[in-house]
C-alpha cells in the first residue's frame, strides 16, 4: 500500500505566499545566513519529517516568476527566489532534501521556469534535476515517488495548473486547485 506523506496544495500556496517575506530582495548568490531566511517561512511547510512510515514527505512549489514581455525563463524577481529556496531548502535545513522532481522543458526553451527554479538548489545538494516528466503525467510523476529509495524528501517544482493533478495522483483527494496569483 502506498505510504507516502503529501503536503496539501493548501500549504504549498500558503508557503508561495510566505516566500516573498523570507526571501528578501538580494544580489547576493544565496550563501546569506540559512537560519534567519529559513526559519521564517518553516512554519508555513509543517514538519520535513514524515509519518512513522519512513516514507519521504513531498513538497511542492509553483516555479519562479515569469518575465513581464511573457518571455522564456525566469524574471529577476524569479531568479531571486530561485536563489532564496538554497537558504529554506538547502544542506543545512530541516527538509532534507534527497530528490528534486521538475517537469520536463521543451526544446524552445518554454516551460523550462520549473527547472531553473531549483537549479541552484540542486547544485548546492549535489543533486541531478529529474526532469523526466511531462507537465501533464501525474503518473509518471507517481511512478517516481513511489519509486524512491533514497534519504532525505522529495521537492517538486511545477506549474501551478497541473499541481492539483499531481496531488491527486500521490494520494491527496481533496487537493485544493492552485491560485493563479500565486
Amino acid at each position: 500500500m502506498y505510504t507516502r506523506q503529501v503536503l496539501s496544495l493548501a500549504l504549498a500556496s500558503a508557503v508561495a505566499t510566505a516566500l516573498p517575506l523570507a526571501c528578501p530582495q538580494t544580489t547576493s548568490s544565496g550563501s546569506g545566513s540559512g537560519s534567519g531566511s529559513g526559519s521564517g517561512s518553516g512554519s508555513g511547510f509543517g514538519s520535513g519529517s514524515s509519518s512513522g512510515s519512513g516514507a519521504p514527505t513531498v513538497y511542492f512549489i509553483r516555479h519562479g516568476e515569469k518575465p513581464s514581455d511573457g518571455g522564456v525563463g525566469l524574471s529577476s524577481e524569479g531568479e531571486d527566489r530561485a536563489e532564496c529556496l538554497r537558504d529554506i531548502f538547502g544542506k543545512n535545513s530541516e527538509y532534507k532534501i534527497g530528490q528534486i522532481l521538475a517537469m520536463t522543458p521543451k526544446e524552445d526553451g518554454h516551460r523550462a521556469r520549473p527547472r531553473d527554479t531549483v537549479e541552484p538548489l540542486a547544485k548546492d545538494l549535489g543533486l541531478e534535476v529529474n526532469t523526466s516528466c511531462d507537465r501533464d503525467d501525474a503518473e509518471c510523476v507517481k511512478t517516481l515517488v513511489e519509486g524512491y529509495k533514497g534519504d532525505g524528501n522529495i521537492l517538486i517544482s511545477w506549474e501551478h495548473d497541473a499541481l492539483t493533478e499531481l496531488a491527486k495522483a500521490l494520494g491527496d483527494e481533496n487537493a485544493e486547485h492552485y491560485p493563479d496569483d500565486r
